[in-house]
């Protein structure tokens, strides 16, 4: 078993899951960023996610999965690359449901046309 993500002593639960909480109310990580997303281009952009807003996101979308699923169950994570997809895939590991992301195609790609 990888324990890079895993604490031995509680295998069946994600460490994330375990220490995000605790840093979302530590006042020394609740406001630093957890995440930082760049975007090239002409002029590079940064988007960053606090602690706090990582732990919350977390949560509410882990609540809305569990409204209609169950642990265990699977879904697709259908998000472009980007916070967004963090926030969902933490989501998704907080209400205990596994997520296959999928990218959605490219705008520019026609549909056959």
């Amino acid at each position: 078993m990888n324990y890079e993500n895993y604490d031995p002593f509680f295998p069946d639960q994600p460490v994330v899951d375990l220490y995000l909480p605790i840093w979302a109310k530590l006042s020394s990580f609740k406001s630093k960023p957890a995440f930082i997303w760049a975007e090239d281009g002409p002029l590079v952009q940064f988007w960053s996610i606090t602690y706090k807003e990582l732990n919350n996101s977390a949560q509410c979308i882990s609540s809305e999965l569990l409204l209609s699923l169950r642990k265990n169950d699977t879904v697709l994570a259908l998000c472009s690359p980007g916070l967004e997809f963090v926030e969902v895939i933490f989501g998704c590991q907080r209400a205990g449901v596994l997520a296959v992301p999928i990218s959605p195609p490219h705008p520019s790609i026609s549909s056959g046309n």
